[in-house]
């Protein structure tokens, strides 16, 4: 899990594409920081105080297809919080400054 708390180094934007979900908030918002494999983004811009889970290009296998590694995604999602959720490809940056 990656959590932000300040700016890069030598930059003041930031950005992220992730394959995932916006979790509801009817789920226990306590599973959001136990995920053992899943990547969590909190309290990302465009989905106000929404979560988001899921996980980055670079945690795509070697071998694995763009349709494999989504439906890997979805799998782990419905594994690690109990449901199925909508999933597609996420992307936020932003400048701060």
């Amino acid at each position: 899990m990656k959590i932000r708390t300040g700016f890069v180094s030598n930059s003041s934007s930031s950005s992220f594409c992730i394959y995932g979900a916006i979790v509801p908030s009817d789920i226990d918002r306590d599973k959001l920081w136990n995920l053992k494999t899943l990547s969590h983004e909190s309290g990302i811009a465009d989905y106000s105080d929404e979560d988001l889970v899921g996980l980055f290009p670079w945690q795509m296998g070697a071998e694995e297809t763009r349709a494999q590694f989504e439906k890997r995604v979805e799998d782990l999602i419905k594994e690690e919080l109990g449901v199925e959720l909508s999933c597609n490809w996420h992307t936020d940056g932003g400048y701060d400054g």
